[in-house]
């Protein structure tokens, strides 16, 4: 829900919502969103490294960052018209769960 949380402060303070500074600004503003959510201190810190980590598609640590990667690149990849080349060498080389891979198949290389 919060991953893309920092885009609109992107665009407005770099001009664009890129994956490196949506992950700065969208860790510190995950962080500061949660702080009074009642969460536990180490979810809150866990969902704010998802946010800062949503982009970056090295050093993947967990499922619940393999599952965001996936997922946010099939949204990225509808919005933004991947072709079937880019969809083949994302599943080769970073898709790693059944379900994602399954769903990028069928939405873009049908």
């Amino acid at each position: 829900i919060v991953h893309d949380i920092a885009g609109p402060l992107c665009r407005e303070k770099y001009g664009r919502a890129d994956g490196p500074h949506q992950e700065t600004e969208g860790a510190r503003m995950t962080a500061e969103f949660l702080a009074d959510s009642g969460l536990p201190q180490a979810q809150r810190d866990r969902i704010a490294r998802l946010v800062g980590r949503h982009h970056t598609l090295t050093g993947i640590d967990g499922q619940d960052l393999q599952i965001l990667i996936e997922a946010d690149y099939l949204a990225n990849a509808t919005e933004n018209g991947y072709g079937r080349e880019n969809a083949e060498n994302f599943l080769r080389r970073i898709a790693r769960t059944e379900s994602g891979k399954r769903l990028i198949r069928s939405v873009l290389c049908p």
